[in-house]
């Protein structure tokens, strides 16, 4: 039953059957180099496709960046229910177009390097994302 409620989220995400197959085989194989939950590595993929694709980019680089946010809570040594719940939370944040919040909180406690990440794409100071995030600048974009 949780793989077909997989399947049908990714539908959600894509528009073509091939984009489908392509997805599915993709995260399949990001979740497991990743060590991370095919549920939430699925669902932060649902939720970062229409953000990305909005912004005139390809499916290959949704399933990039996917790939790069689960690379980066893996190499937090997060604990699965930890990395889960971070996947989960920084899901929730693209499909609402920001981090902020309990969301970023949770990125910032249970993955440093996704932080980390985060912090280095926007050429900003570790410290200084708390205050970005108040103010709403960590977004999709």
């Amino acid at each position: 039953d949780q793989y077909k409620n997989l399947q049908a989220r990714l539908k959600l995400a894509v528009t073509t059957q091939e984009e489908f197959n392509r997805a599915d085989a993709a995260l399949f194989e990001i979740a497991q180099r990743n060590r991370a939950p095919l549920a939430e590595t699925v669902t932060l993929y649902a939720r970062l496709a229409p953000s990305v694709q909005a912004l005139g980019r390809s499916q290959a680089d949704v399933l990039a960046a996917t790939d790069a946010i689960g690379q980066a809570v893996s190499l937090s040594g997060a604990s699965s229910e930890a990395a889960a719940g971070a996947l989960l939370q920084l899901g929730q944040a693209f499909a609402s177009g920001q981090l902020r919040g309990e969301e970023f909180n949770s990125v910032i406690e249970q993955t440093p390097r996704l932080a980390q990440a985060i912090a280095d794409g926007m050429g900003v100071p570790l410290g200084s994302l708390r205050a970005l995030a108040q103010e709403g600048k960590i977004t999709s974009a």
